[in-house]
């Protein structure tokens, strides 16, 4: 049992608006959540996902169903309760996992690695040994051998385009004057600097004629031009391919990403996001060799595999499409049936 934790939180609405006046008590010491008078168990807890202030605690609900609740938590109390949650519930998954595959006469197929940036515990249960592994519980793809970039752990998918970047937190603000009328709105975004560079513009013209806002939208135009990939010296040009591939001109932006891939050796979210540019731009069978080098570098990558499977199905190859499900469930069975009906297609 780790240290006990506590902190003060507010639910979260259906609105998205923090419910009540006055912050509720919280704590956590590793095997019992507990919110507001209740306890939850660490073996209830599926994972939690934090974004600005707010988590979101998965639990189970029986019957094989989830439920999610929301709540604010500030700060650095709000960065700790996230690691910890996760790192314990992590823990106790793999446990069980280990439970099962041993019941199933399995326990070979048995392995975790332990992520270096979030304490997580990382099921790679049945995945081939790559060079990468994913950390689902921080949205991290992780060099084994140390041998990646430094700043590596910052990039994962942007919230709005989806592509492989490095995405920050940016300030939206708008102030108007009319009259005797004022005020001002204000929102918090999680973009790549390639997204927020429309954002950022619109803002800065959004706010001309009252002048106020114009400094903050000159700040996020600096950021979102001069920060982010420019700052890397392994990613450098990743925003600027995203921009090209987010606008449809999937030949330059692979130019880019083929050089970024040479730089960093492994690299399967700059693969991803070359195989997601050729999909976008509908050239579906293309996009299939960059998804299999993502998965290559990064057998347990469930955004490659995700866009593996969709592909295998539109360029109407049922029987990888099957494996890639199979390989991902862990259910040697149906590996088996895909693999000889690969291999009887084949022949």
């Amino acid at each position: 049992m780790s240290e006990q934790l506590d902190f003060k939180f507010y639910f979260i609405g259906s609105n998205g608006n923090k419910e009540g006046f006055l912050a509720k008590k919280g704590s956590f010491d590793g095997a019992v959540l507990k919110v507001d008078g209740n306890d939850i168990p660490i073996a209830a807890i599926g994972k939690a996902l934090r974004r600005f202030d707010r988590i979101a605690v998965t639990i189970a609900a029986g019957g094989g169903k989830t439920q999610t609740f929301l709540m604010a938590v500030s700060g650095s109390p709000g960065k700790k309760l996230h690691t910890l949650i996760n790192k314990a519930a992590s823990q106790r998954h793999a446990e069980a996992r280990k439970e099962e595959l041993i019941k199933a006469g399995k326990v070979d197929r048995f392995r975790t690695e332990v992520c270096p940036h979030c304490q997580a515990t990382v099921d790679l249960s049945g995945f081939e040994v790559t060079p990468q592994f994913y950390c689902d519980y921080c949205d991290t793809i992780i060099t084994r051998d140390g041998s990646g970039p430094k700043d590596a752990h910052t990039f994962q998918l942007c919230d709005r385009c989806g592509y492989y970047s490095q995405p920050k937190v940016f300030t939206v603000l708008y102030f108007y004057f009319l009259l005797v009328v004022y005020g001002w709105q204000s929102r918090q975004v999680h973009f790549c600097n390639a997204c927020m560079r429309s954002e950022a513009w619109k803002m800065l013209f959004g706010n001309l004629i009252f002048i106020i806002g114009v400094p903050v939208a000159i700040t996020q135009l600096c950021r979102a031009y001069f920060g982010g990939s420019a700052r890397s010296e392994s990613f450098k040009g990743l925003d600027g391919a995203n921009a090209l591939a987010v606008k449809g001109k999937a030949d330059k932006a692979g130019a880019i990403y083929d050089q970024i891939a040479q730089r960093v050796g492994p690299a399967a979210g700059i693969h991803y996001s070359r195989g997601l540019a050729l999909l976008h731009a509908g050239r579906v069978e293309e996009a299939i060799d960059p998804f299999e080098r993502s998965l290559a570098d990064c057998g347990n990558y469930h955004a490659g595999a995700e866009k593996l499977y969709v592909c295998y199905k539109k360029c109407n190859k049922p029987e990888q499409a099957e494996l890639i499900k199979a390989l991902w469930t862990g259910d040697d069975e149906a590996i088996d049936a895909a693999l000889d009906k690969i291999a009887a297609a084949s022949s």
